[in-house]
């Protein structure tokens, strides 16, 4: 979240940034929903202010305060915060954490089969991260008509030297 909501205060020079962010919706009071099957998600604007005087670590703490209160707004009808039909933002990050069994940490895979599958947002610009045996793997979803296909390689390097930086120092200046 740090990493998009960075790039894009930075392209758009924007002291504050909105992100479509997917939320879980598993705190509806339904019995046994943590052992149901199923997609409760929802899609909620994660409003972040870009504060100059933050460290790293202080903004993403900042980020993580507003996404828990995302958390706790989970069943809120994103269509009731469009004002007269429109979109508050153009881009969805979707952070799948899926929890992982201890067979498929130690390598023995699951005895399941995906034939293929296809994802679409309805969205210019989407994010979807998740995390793998090997690291964290981002994907970018766009729609040609905003984006050219060397522009979207721009951004995924720029989040990935982003990310070396925030490495090197949490503790630095974010607005560096």
């Amino acid at each position: 979240q740090f990493l998009w909501h960075k790039l894009l205060s930075v392209y758009g020079g924007s002291p504050r940034t909105i992100v479509g962010t997917t939320v879980s919706g598993r705190n509806l009071p339904v019995r046994g929903i943590e052992e149901s099957v199923g997609l409760y998600i929802n899609t909620l604007p994660l409003i972040i202010d870009w504060e100059k005087d933050r460290s790293v670590l202080e903004q993403l703490h900042h980020i993580q305060d507003r996404s828990r209160a995302l958390d706790e707004n989970s069943t809120t009808n994103l269509s009731s915060l469009h004002l007269d039909g429109q979109r508050l933002f153009q881009s969805l990050l979707i952070f799948e954490n899926y929890p992982i069994s201890e067979e498929v940490k130690k390598g023995n895979g699951l005895p399941v089969s995906v034939r293929g599958s296809q994802e679409r947002i309805d969205y210019p610009l989407g994010i979807t991260a998740h995390e793998a045996p090997n690291g964290l793997t981002i994907n970018l979803e766009y729609d040609g008509h905003y984006l050219s296909q060397e522009r979207a390689a721009s951004h995924l390097e720029a989040m990935s030297s982003l990310l070396d930086q925030l490495l090197e120092d949490i503790d630095r200046p974010q607005s560096g």
